[in-house]
């Protein structure tokens, strides 16, 4: 399709009153400008300090990496409505020390709701309203309510991933194999093939704090009241991450009189059967960077936004885990120890290491355990071993179970869902119950080490 486009390249001067007259000068190019219009280069200025970060975006575009940030591109309303989506990728350079850049973009429809660029041009009729807001109290409700909205909708547009790169070290750029990269990744990290290994951990026993009594034991699988399954749904917040289901608890909550009852019924009768349907365990893994520039799928922290109905059931489980969780864990795990806090560790840690490098204290040792990854590689039969070794009763135990073994994925990537498979493995971010799950496989952790110290697997270490 042949089109017909405007490009300026600039190069500002370091004088302040030379880039005056540049800038003048665009500001009249503008005004007869109906052409998709691209301005970049070199302006030696920033619009504000936020530019300072590694910015990507539809309205502007900023080149990073060897050849420095020094490049950035604007683009007018007419080059946004016929390439939304707008990037650099960055050659390597021939025969100067300059690099080719490849300006990139497509005129696939986005999904509307986090498109900035068109949204904010809808908007501009309410301009006046917008000036009247900003000149009333900071405290206005009105005007923080525009505010956020405008964070949210910049924060969406910054999300939007325009490359990255494989397992082979190659950077993809087209929006398919970008979302097979991440497809692949996960599958790989989550699924796989699983064997059924019937692991025994009673030989730690001596080392554990507390077993679940009997009583105790029977406490964790009384049946469920009925208005334990609508407390808990009216507990759970309305602005939540949806599930792939699409249904918020605010929907559950205005529609209770109509759908209360069959809702009830599902949740009960997974206390009774102790089956899930994948469909209720269908889970979307939305992509938090970890890192300001992400390159790799492991720059991201993959996030569950599971169903409500699932949210429910897992948090009637998290109410009985609390009952007993602060009898099985020690001290250490101050985060889930009523009246604990995690940053007492880390005062602990800091009296603990004082003096390390003084050669007159008695010898000592630390080890540094790597937990990269921890949630994403919990083996699932490790995990049901735990159960059983602190004494839960088999019926809590295949709740349990069943929670994190039907769960089934698809992956969140430019506000699209991709692929959908079965996990092998790990334990969700996002899941109410996981990290009662986790801390009980953190306090399995120690007690190996201390198991490991008296039978001298871990022997004293010697110096040269």
């Amino acid at each position: 399709m042949n089109e017909h486009i405007l490009l300026t390249v600039v190069y500002g001067a370091n004088e302040v009153s030379a880039r005056r007259e540049l800038w003048q000068g665009l500001t009249e190019l503008a005004m007869s400008v109906d052409l998709p219009w691209l301005v970049g280069g070199d302006f030696n200025a920033v619009l504000d300090m936020s530019e300072e970060n590694d910015f990507r975006g539809t309205t502007v575009v900023r080149m990073e990496g060897a050849f420095g940030r020094d490049w950035i591109a604007y683009v007018n309303d007419a080059w946004l409505e016929q390439w939304p989506n707008l990037f650099y990728t960055c050659l390597t350079p021939r025969t100067s020390d300059h690099s080719p850049l490849v300006l990139k973009g497509d005129s696939r429809d986005v999904q509307k709701k986090g498109d900035l660029a068109i949204n904010v041009k809808l908007a501009a009729g309410f301009l006046d309203v917008a000036q009247k807001l900003l000149q009333a109290d900071r405290h206005n409700s009105l005007l923080l309510q525009l505010e956020n909205c405008c964070r949210t909708r910049t924060r969406r547009a910054n999300k939007r991933l325009f490359q990255i790169s494989d397992s082979d070290g190659l950077v993809q750029t087209y929006p398919n194999t970008i979302s097979s990269v991440f497809v692949t990744y996960f599958q790989d990290l989550l699924g796989g093939d699983r064997t059924d290994r019937a692991l025994d951990l009673h030989y730690l026993l001596p080392w554990a704090r507390h077993i679940l009594t009997e009583e105790e034991a029977c406490a964790l699988i009384r049946p469920v009241p009925v208005d334990d399954v609508k407390t808990t749904m009216f507990d759970i917040e309305e602005d939540k991450a949806l599930g792939p289901d699409g249904f918020s608890s605010g929907f559950y909550k205005a529609a209770w009189p109509i759908v209360g009852e069959e809702i009830s019924k599902a949740i009960m009768d997974f206390f009774t059967t102790g089956r899930l349907l994948k469909q209720v365990n269908a889970t979307l893994l939305t992509l938090i960077p970890k890192v300001r520039t992400p390159h790799l799928v492991a720059d991201f922290r993959p996030i569950s936004c599971c169903n409500v109905i699932y949210k429910v059931i897992s948090k009637i489980l998290v109410c009985r885990f609390r009952e007993i969780l602060d009898l099985l864990v020690r001290p250490s795990q101050n985060a889930f120890v009523p009246g604990g806090s995690i940053s007492d560790n880390v005062l602990l840690a800091q009296e603990l290491f004082c003096g390390y490098n003084q050669c007159r204290l008695p010898l000592r040792c630390a080890s540094k355990v790597d937990l990269r990854k921890a949630y994403d590689t919990v083996d699932w039969d490790f995990l049901s071993a735990t159960l059983r070794l602190f004494g839960f009763p088999a019926i809590f135990n295949r709740w349990i179970e069943e929670c994190v073994t039907s769960a089934h994925f698809s992956i969140v990537v430019n506000g699209r869902v991709h692929g959908f498979s079965a996990g092998a493995r790990g334990l969700r971010q996002g899941d109410p119950i996981s990290p009662y799950l986790f801390v009980l496989v953190m306090e399995v952790l120690q007690m190996i080490f201390f198991f490991s110290v008296m039978v001298n697997f871990i022997n004293k270490v010697t110096y040269k």
